[in-house]
């Protein structure tokens, strides 16, 4: 197995990266959106992806951060990257319900939880960015006192 894996053609490609457990993957937050339906293509095909995230922890680090990298994209992520936890947080919701207290429309509930946990935070996953630009309100810049060319960034509130 490679330790690393750069990301260049298709969703498929990050997909088998993912199940491969592949330890760093270099991509575009774009894909993430795409991987579910991966999987269910590539299972119409006959090729069965496993891909579990139970017990796992990601760093997601995005260079040239800006606002367009969040939302509807970055839930995507976080329900791709945690979706044993989510799917796990779903089925807690229901289990103390006998199967005659179960809601006549499970799957709409279901489906609604998991839109409601994929915007939440997810303890599994970290995200560590880089401005596109430098921007005062919301970064801040960390100098080392030793050298003026080595810099870092960090999110401020």
């Amino acid at each position: 197995m490679a330790w690393c894996r750069k990301i260049d053609r298709d969703t498929h490609q990050l997909t088998a990266a993912l199940a491969a457990n592949v330890p760093i993957i270099i991509t575009t937050i774009q894909k993430f959106p795409y991987v579910m339906h991966s999987i269910q293509t590539k299972a119409k095909h006959g090729e069965h992806i496993s891909l579990d995230t139970e017990g796992k922890r990601f760093a997601v680090i995005v260079d040239e951060a800006h606002s367009s990298q969040t939302g509807e994209t970055a839930s995507e992520l976080r329900q791709v990257l945690n979706k044993s936890g989510i799917e796990a947080a779903i089925a807690a919701e229901f289990l103390d319900l006998e199967d005659d207290e179960l809601p006549e429309d499970i799957e709409t509930q279901k489906n609604i939880l998991r839109e409601q946990f994929k915007r939440s935070r997810q303890d599994n996953l970290s995200f560590l960015l880089s401005p596109l630009r430098q921007n005062g309100k919301r970064w801040r810049c960390l100098t080392n006192r030793t050298s003026k060319a080595k810099r870092r960034f960090i999110a401020t509130p």
